[in-house]
């Protein structure tokens, strides 16, 4: 039965090297939202065989040499080297060899305007299959990667207002990218572990009373 007021949708973001399939099987949307929603398991930007990521929240920097506060983790927690993906590459931030900084790990393609896009394709076929969306229920969540994407949607100027509401799951910004949102109505609900210290859910660094660095 197609909705009176069009049908809502939710977005879902696996973690760094996950799948759309494994995020599927994790969330179990597919089977709560049957027949009440469209859900959409995203499938990150692969660059290499198992290097599926999402780009936001600060995961690939801003430029060459890092964030817009310095590095975007702790420098000392961070490898030695970090993979540079072909996307990174092209904008200059890195080489073959690696990149100066060591902290950033996502491709650097442009993700918001990649869901963004795959909105518009659903709404295309809901609307040849005689239905349409309901623009006031657009969600979102994320695992991991995925949770650090939700906070690009949010902040970002093209996709702020388009969500409704947000929920990250074990993700935060990176230092330098905890940037808020222009949408004042979104509502907005992360969940974190306490005994998380990879993703650490509780500011740590003493010169950014709201930021910190996780073990990883």
């Amino acid at each position: 039965m197609i909705p009176s007021s069009g049908w809502p949708v939710v977005f879902s973001f696996h973690g760094w090297c996950g799948s759309a399939a494994s995020e599927a099987a994790y969330d179990g949307l597919r089977t709560f939202g049957a027949q009440k929603a469209i859900i959409v398991h995203g499938e990150g930007w692969p660059e290499g065989s198992q290097w599926q990521s999402w780009n936001g929240g600060g995961s690939a920097g801003a430029n060459a040499d890092g964030g817009m506060d310095g590095p975007i983790c702790e420098p000392a927690t961070a490898k030695s080297s970090s993979h540079c993906y072909d996307s990174c590459k092209e904008k200059g931030y890195c080489t073959t060899s690696g990149s100066p900084n060591v902290c950033r790990w996502s491709h650097c393609k442009d993700d918001v305007a990649a869901v963004l896009g795959a909105l518009e394709v659903i709404r295309g076929y809901t609307a040849k299959a005689g239905g349409s969306l309901d623009d006031s229920k657009i969600f979102a969540s994320g695992d991991s990667n995925g949770a650090m994407f939700m906070y690009e949607l949010a902040s970002d100027p093209r996709s702020a207002k388009v969500f409704s509401a947000l929920a990250p799951v074990s993700g935060l910004p990176h230092n330098g990218f905890n940037r808020g949102t222009l949408n004042t109505n979104i509502r907005f609900l992360m969940i974190a572990g306490t005994n998380d210290s990879f993703v650490y859910p509780f500011p740590n660094v003493p010169k950014d009373p709201t930021e910190s660095y996780g073990a990883g």
